[in-house]
């Protein structure tokens, strides 16, 4: 995996994080089906799964973490319960939950990791969800069920167990309290996480007393620290209509009768484990929060895995058990991925907007927006030239939903629904204006275009079947339809589409996977058709020859060198219905969040990690100025700098000439040092975005303002990019070997060249190139 270090501030003047700052990223994927739980002790992690006895999956697997990014199982258990929710390994002994109605506690002798044994059982009344070990004594929650709740879990029960024999264990007492998802147990006090948090005095196991209460919160689950209580929340239990989001909150307990609320964080999270100076929340994903101010604790950090059901940290790692396994995470730099900055659409007393689709161009990001409710849609322009603080600064509205938008030049192009393809100019943001427009049969849902020609795509509606329709846009004040390729019958459709148009074919998915020879665009002709039910929401991206489908929460991969028979070549969970390829990474979007697959080796895609969804799921997403810009479910804009282990660098090749061939550079000097960015068969230097160069540790801007000029300086027959950079401004000291420029194309394609540097004092004359 590449784990290139490079500055946040690469692609942008703002410098958004601290130089050090590094992703969070996975490191490590085990196929643990139906995880639910995880403790680790003593360098062992102990996972029980919500597993069926006779399935395959073990009910329990010992797993030694000598090498964090690759555990190895030593043992495991198949133990005759009707799969496991919780487990508390104790003294040589695992204590298991039966998740099951009517289950029970098994206690497992793992003193010889490699061969677990269970020793003995106790019968629950109910659910059996979780158990804590004190002392020779086992808390035991069992949630139980009574009208007129019907289906739904009203409390729970509370039961001391004596288990100082653990071949018999008896009860001692039982009392009901709050219903309850996740439990914390000390001497002589349990603390209770559900419906608020309960404070229950055990001191006397024979008669347990509630003797605090703090109803505010629905919690999942909690982490008892010193004088702390560590609780993940759902949300606001006085009022959960306007209470806040779910999050991290802080309880001091130091008087048990009187729990106070000291702080809180808003953060996604069901689960929570606390390390040190740090709370680690999972749940979609994972968010790392600093608790070293306990009145007032901050994220550092976010990462997506899938949904995830436990969190342990051992070693520098964070272990994420959930329904579709293990994953672990590199937890020693943790400033990234964040969110850097968020806008919504504004709402009205007659519409509340979703956000569909994101486009950016310079310093200003379009929103294409719509209300389910009402035939109402439009573009919402952010100036986004800080993007910490994206600002409103105009729009325009279509008749119906606006799906989808597409800029090119000065024109953006949208995908209005049944208002048809909508063209509007924008060469200043602040003030666009309608261009034109085509009223299209059906439901325009996707827009693609190349050069003069629009490619739209028709999702369908009961009665008119899903279909391309190619539109001559040369004159944006009348675009006329040339052809239209019906891709199914009519009464099929899909929610959402995806279009990719390269080299005269054109890849729609829409409740199928459809390519369309567009050479002849007044005469498209289809090539390949496959109906597909997962694809009703997809979108696609195709880069050197592959096709890569995103829908609903995975990625497939499709061999297309042969566009009449594509061919699937793998495919990968954790994925979303919106995709972007770019430089061996798939970026997928969807209802969890934003997913990163490294594809460099397709055959074998690999999840990174990415970002939680955290206001509302994402619908489209952009990659621009080195960061990720989404379309979020509701109605808004949301801008996340994922760090630098996200982005590939394309290598090229440079020359920087000091004093003489060798690359001296005099440190005294005030003046300018000429490097040149090679051109090559494979790299067109006229391509680089010039105001992206930096040069050397400080990352120093072009010394001019055109940002350099072209010569061909090695005589190769290839332009090269030469650009000068102000040595006092190129933080290069004495002890440097090297020097490297970095940049990207106006594609976006970021890059990076290097070249040996000899730094001397004195005084020199600066040759020039």
């Amino acid at each position: 995996m590449l784990r290139t270090r490079i500055l946040a501030s690469l692609f942008s003047a703002i410098i958004l994080t601290p130089i050090s700052a590094s992703a969070l990223v996975i490191v490590g994927d085990l196929p643990i089906r139906l995880a639910e739980d995880i403790e680790i002790v003593d360098g062992l992690a102990y996972v029980v799964s919500a597993s069926f006895p006779g399935s395959g999956v073990p009910t329990l697997r010992i797993l030694d973490l000598a090498i964090p990014s690759s555990p190895v199982e030593i043992g495991s258990l198949d133990a005759a319960v009707g799969g496991a929710e919780d487990v508390e390994v104790v003294g040589g002994l695992a204590f298991i939950t039966d998740a099951f109605f009517g289950g029970s506690l098994r206690i497992i002798d793992v003193s010889n990791p490699a061969a677990p044994i269970e020793i003995g059982t106790f019968a629950s009344e109910f659910k059996a969800i979780d158990v804590e070990v004190v002392e020779n004594i086992a808390y035991l929650v069992d949630q139980f069920f009574v009208n007129p709740c019907g289906s739904l879990p009203c409390g729970s029960a509370l039961r001391v167990i004596d288990v100082s024999d653990p071949t018999e264990p008896f009860q001692i007492s039982e009392t009901f309290i709050f219903f309850t998802s996740d439990m914390e147990a000390a001497e002589g006090v349990v603390y209770l996480a559900g419906n608020g948090l309960e404070v229950v005095d055990v001191s006397n196991p024979e008669m347990p007393t509630t003797v605090g209460v703090l109803p505010e919160n629905v919690a999942d689950d909690i982490e008892l620290v010193g004088e702390h209580v560590y609780t993940a929340f759902r949300y606001s239990n006085t009022d959960p209509s306007t209470g806040p989001p779910g999050g991290l909150e802080i309880v001091n307990v130091m008087d048990s009768t009187n729990p106070i609320s000291v702080g809180r964080e808003l953060v996604l999270g069901s689960s929570i484990e606390v390390v040190g100076e740090f709370a680690y929340t999972g749940g979609i994903g994972m968010d790392v929060v600093d608790v070293s101010n306990v009145s007032a604790p901050t994220r550092r950090g976010s990462i997506y895995s899938g949904l995830s059901n436990d969190v342990a940290v051992y070693g520098g790692h964070a272990y994420l058990a959930g329904q579709d396994g293990l994953k672990i995470v590199d937890l020693s730099i943790q400033d990234t991925p964040v969110e850097v900055g968020a806008a919504v659409a504004e709402d009205s007393s007659s519409h509340r907007w979703l956000a569909y689709d994101v486009a950016v161009s310079g310093d200003a990001a379009y929103l294409a927006v719509g209300d389910l409710r009402v035939s109402a849609g439009g573009l919402r322009i952010f100036d986004v030239t800080d993007p910490r603080t994206p600002a409103a600064i105009g729009g325009v509205d279509t008749a119906s939903s606006a799906l989808d938008v597409e800029l090119k030049g000065e024109f953006a192009y949208v995908a209005a629904d049944v208002d048809g393809l909508r063209i509007f100019n924008v060469a200043n943001p602040s003030a666009a204006t309608g261009a034109g427009g085509l009223a299209l049969a059906g439901s325009t849902a996707k827009v693609a275009v190349i050069g003069e020609i629009a490619y739209v795509v028709d999702r369908g509606t009961r009665a008119a079947p899903v279909a391309l329709r190619v539109v001559d846009v040369s004159e944006p004040s009348a675009p006329t339809e040339m052809s239209v390729v019906e891709l199914t019958s009519s009464g099929f459709r899909c929610l959402t589409p995806g279009i990719a148009v390269v080299e005269k074919l054109a890849y729609v998915t829409c409740s199928g996977f459809f390519i369309i020879d567009v050479s002849d665009p007044a005469d498209p002709t289809l090539i390949y058709s496959s109906r597909r039910a997962q694809y009703w929401i997809s979108s696609i991206d195709v880069e050197e020859g592959l096709a890569y489908i995103g829908s609903h929460d995975s990625i497939s991969v499709f061999d297309v060198s042969n566009p009449a028979e594509p061919v699937e070549i793998s495919s990968a969970d954790d994925g979303g219905s919106a995709i972007l390829v770019q430089n061996g990474f798939a970026y997928s979007a969807g209802r969890w969040g934003l997913a990163v697959h490294d594809v460099e080796e397709p055959l074998h895609p690999v999840l990174m990690g990415g970002f939680p969804a955290e206001r509302g799921d994402w619908r489209g997403l952009e990659l621009a100025n080195g960061l990720i810009y989404g379309a979020t479910g509701s109605g808004g804009l949301q801008i996340v700098d994922l760090g630098p282990e996200y982005t590939r660098l394309l290598p090229v090749e440079i020359a920087i000439r000091g004093d003489g061939e060798s690359g001296a550079v005099n440190l005294a000097s005030r003046g300018v040092i000429p490097v040149a960015v090679l051109g090559a068969p494979d790299f067109d230097v006229t391509e680089i975005d010039r105001s992206t160069l930096r040069f050397a540790p400080a990352s120093a801007t072009p010394a001019h303002k055109i940002g350099g000029h072209l010569d061909d300086v090695n005589g190769d027959g290839h332009l090269d990019l030469v650009s000068h950079f102000r040595i006092q401004e190129s933080g290069i000291s004495e002890t440097d070997e090297k020097a490297c420029v970095t940049g990207q194309t106006f594609s976006e394609t970021p890059f990076e060249g290097c070249s040996a540097i000899d730094p001397t004092l004195p005084r020199g004359r600066i040759n020039a190139l």
